[in-house]
């Protein structure tokens, strides 16, 4: 998930065009929708929950190894230029990614994968 907003902004709006607003439909509207979450999940208006990422569209950026955030450090994007880095990302209003660090604690609950 870590690349999924630059890959459609390098693919989908720079090289095929697509809207900057169907994108935000993609990763924020329909995903809610589709995992049934409350609507103040679902967008940005007065009494949503502040769910954001700020993407800096001029910025290109090299996907390594060494900026990945997810357990298991593998990738098919590995190596490859992206464009548009999210610079921050802001959950229920609170900072919690800038500048390429976590800047908060985890807010969720860690629940062990059963065997």
């Amino acid at each position: 998930m870590q690349h999924a907003l630059p890959i459609l902004l390098t693919e989908g709006h720079l090289r095929r065009g697509l809207d900057l607003a169907v994108i935000g439909r993609l990763t924020a509207f329909n995903v809610a929708t589709r995992f049934k979450l409350p609507r103040s999940k679902a967008g940005v208006s007065v009494g949503a929950d502040a769910d954001l990422a700020l993407v800096d569209l001029s910025q290109t950026f090299e996907v390594t190894l060494d900026g990945l955030f997810y357990r298991h450090r593998q990738t098919p994007y590995l190596g490859r230029a992206l464009t548009g880095r999210v610079v921050q990302t802001i959950l229920r209003g609170q900072p919690v990614f800038r500048d390429g660090r976590v800047v908060s604690r985890p807010a969720g609950k860690l629940v062990k994968p059963s065997v």
